[in-house]
């Protein structure tokens, strides 16, 4: 990490207090400025001697009073460029190469799931070398941006894709900021500044955006880019006609009529222009040549926009320059929130429960509300996430997204309220204090949108409600252990574990080597011993990847000796054990006691009967204490009064410790011993 020590040694000691007092006031809100995300406060240590240290994070250039900042600029508007100090990097020779780089600087900051990227550079169909291309790619990305000074975490692996961290200057971003200029000082009548912002973005252009760049990201972004390109090139004549400079207006749009004829905008304002310069007979002529030409080479009559424009010119009344002009082309909206989390790019399976959460989704007459439930681990968010990622064209004015039930406890409703409206666009002194008038001003700016609002981990209804759009047109897919029942949904699905092919199917997938097709009966074991959870088969999957010499064979038996809890379910930060554990923090001590208690019974499953002698409880308090259970995705019931534990949660029942439970269990079935421990061999899996 570079730094450069503050005040040098050669400055007084009042000189040099006052330098460092206003670098600590002065320098994070710069930083802040010009490096959105970034903790400013990274960047500065004071030491004990009164010095202050600037220092550079990771990834980010350095800031050195009397020194040098590296500058990157990247080029879209053109030809792909990237320089480095104004040094031309001429690197980047693939196409497709050149598409990832440009995919991922303009994302820069943020992580690019592998689906979008395959995506966006191959399009659909794309060839199953895809992949394999893209860690290519990424790879010589890497040794290129290490070779030219960039840190070794410039371009790296995160969570399901691919993130990109340097401090860059972009063409394209700076046109939407002269856009945004430019648009302010005319609309407050300052049409010399507005015109100088406008010549500043015309001359970003170097040619046609991402020429030769393939791709359908590439295609999309042309098309964004040539859009702000003509509403520059639009405003720039609207603001000379407004200015009194018709002649070199006339001059320009003829020109432009003549190289685009079937652009109305031209036309419209060739006539205003026209009109205004004194020549009203040469603007009506016009409109009497376009209306012509519209009808015998498109069968259509101009539109009403030009149509009330030659009645403005027919009865000699004033008109602005662009007050007529269609909306076909205008000024860049602001961002549309996508906030989904990365798909699962290996999402295998559930084909029934994907078709069923995929139609209920569908914009109707009112908001449309689907509860997907199910026990921990068996892959309700991945399956959200990935319907989300599907649907996401039916939802053009955002996907919101937020995890109600974080490692830090779960948000306040107010919270997640003012995230929302913030990503709509809402400034933050527009936000009110409390949560009933947030809750309020969401359902208002949502109205009209059509908006997919993902609510991960559910707890309640109650959690739920305040969050939720009004409008139709927006939807919300809810993901939750218990069934929600309090809940208006359009539809609900539970999720069980997956069936054995299918399990086995996900299995292959993550190890994606040549040793599950050499082993079917090792991984028709695993996934049996992982009772068909998604999250248990992708930690053994995950270990086995790291570990390509191992045999699939070998993981079985060590998974069936297995007799420590839940320890083999874990692979670094994930573990089936938290899972369950989330779950279980949320039972009651009542619940949380039945829970231990009907685990120490020693039989597949209990009936009632079986439940009240456990619990020394009546037969309906049993009932209801079970079925709460159930409710919380703890407990199965396969038949009406009886009732099973997956043996993944027996297990992770077990390992709780709790010494009355032990001894209620001894009392109710006369054995003096303890239970004999959960087989975990067992090829058939409760679900």
């Amino acid at each position: 990490m570079r730094s450069t020590i503050w005040p040098p040694a050669c400055a007084t000691r009042s000189t040099a207090c006052r330098c460092r007092d206003r670098i600590i006031r002065v320098l994070p809100k710069i930083y802040a400025e010009d490096h959105p995300g970034q903790r400013s406060f990274d960047i500065l240590t004071i030491h004990t001697r009164g010095s202050l240290r600037i220092q550079k994070p990771s990834g980010a250039p350095v800031f050195d009073p009397g020194g040098h900042m590296s500058l990157v600029r990247l080029g879209l508007l053109g030809p792909l460029e990237v320089l480095v100090d104004r040094v031309r990097l001429d690197c980047l020779h693939q196409p497709k190469q050149q598409a990832v780089f440009a995919m991922m600087a303009a994302n820069n900051g943020r992580t690019v799931p592998i689906a979008d990227l395959i995506g966006g550079v191959w399009g659909e169909g794309s060839p199953p070398s895809a992949l394999s291309a893209l860690r290519n790619y990424m790879s010589s990305l890497r040794t290129m941006l290490r070779r030219h000074g960039f840190g070794q975490d410039a371009l790296r692996w995160a969570g399901g894709g691919y993130r990109f961290d340097a401090t860059l200057e972009i063409d394209a971003a700076a046109v939407e900021r002269f856009l945004v200029s430019a648009e302010a000082a005319r609309g407050s009548g300052r049409l010399d500044l507005a015109a100088d912002s406008i010549r500043a973005g015309l001359r970003l252009w170097r040619g046609e955006a991402l020429s030769g760049v393939p791709g359908p990201w590439a295609a999309g972004e042309r098309a964004r880019l040539h859009r702000s390109r003509e509403t520059l090139r639009r405003w720039a004549i609207e603001i000379s006609i407004d200015q009194g400079n018709h002649e070199a207006a006339i001059a320009q749009l003829e020109a432009l009529v003549h190289a685009e004829p079937q652009s109305e905008q031209w036309r419209i304002l060739l006539m205003t222009a026209l009109f205004r310069a004194g020549r009203r007979i040469d603007a009506l002529e016009v409109y009497r040549a376009t209306r012509d030409w519209f009808i015998d080479t498109m069968g259509l009559e101009p539109s009403p926009a030009m149509t009330e424009l030659h009645q403005h010119i027919l009865t000699g009344e004033a008109v602005a320059a662009g007050a007529l002009a269609p909306a076909a082309v205008s000024a860049p909206a602001r961002p549309v929130p996508s906030q989904l989390p990365p798909d699962t790019i290996d999402f295998t399976g559930r084909t029934a429960e994907l078709a069923q959460v995929t139609a209920a989704l569908a914009p109707g007459r009112a908001v449309s509300v689907v509860a997907l439930t199910g026990m921990g681990g068996v892959g309700k968010t991945a399956l959200a996430v990935h319907v989300g990622h599907r649907v996401q064209d039916r939802f053009p004015d955002g996907r919101l997204y937020v995890d109600l039930r974080p490692a830090d406890g779960p948000p306040e409703a107010a919270e997640v309220l003012a995230g929302f409206l913030r990503a709509l666009g809402v400034a933050e002194a527009e936000i009110p204090a409390g949560g009933a008038e947030r809750s309020a001003l969401f359902r208002t700016v949502a109205r009209g949108k059509r908006l997919l609002v993902l609510l991960d981990n559910a707890t309640c209804a109650e959690q739920v409600t305040p969050l939720l759009p009004a409008s139709a047109g927006c939807a919300v897919l809810v993901t939750a252990r218990t069934p929600m029942t309090a809940l208006p949904v359009a539809r609900r699905v539970r999720l069980a574990p997956m069936e054995p092919a299918e399990a086995a199917e996900l299995f292959t997938r993550i190890v994606a080597d040549a040793r599950p097709a050499a082993e079917p009966q090792a991984v028709r074991r695993v996934v049996a011993l992982c009772g068909g959870l998604p999250l248990a088969i992708r930690i053994i999957a995950a270990r086995l990847v790291t570990r390509p010499g191992w045999m699939i064979a070998d993981e079985a038996d060590r998974l069936g000796a297995e007799r420590d809890g839940l320890q083999q379910f874990r692979f670094r930060d994930t573990s089936l054990e938290s899972a369950f554990q989330s779950a279980y923090d949320q039972l009651g001590p009542e619940l949380a006691h039945a829970f231990r208690t009907l685990a120490r019974l020693d039989r597949p499953d209990a009936t009632v009967a079986a439940v009240a002698a456990a619990l020394g409880c009546d037969p309906g308090e049993a009932v209801r204490l079970c079925d709460a259970l159930v409710d919380r995705g703890m407990l199965d019931s396969p038949a009406p009064g009886r009732y099973r534990f997956h043996d993944l949660v027996r297990v992770f029942a077990r390992s709780r410790p709790d010494s009355e439970a032990l001894a209620a269990v001894r009392r109710s079935t006369g054995f003096p011993g303890a239970p004999s421990p959960v087989i975990l061999g067992c090829a058939q899996c409760s679900g």
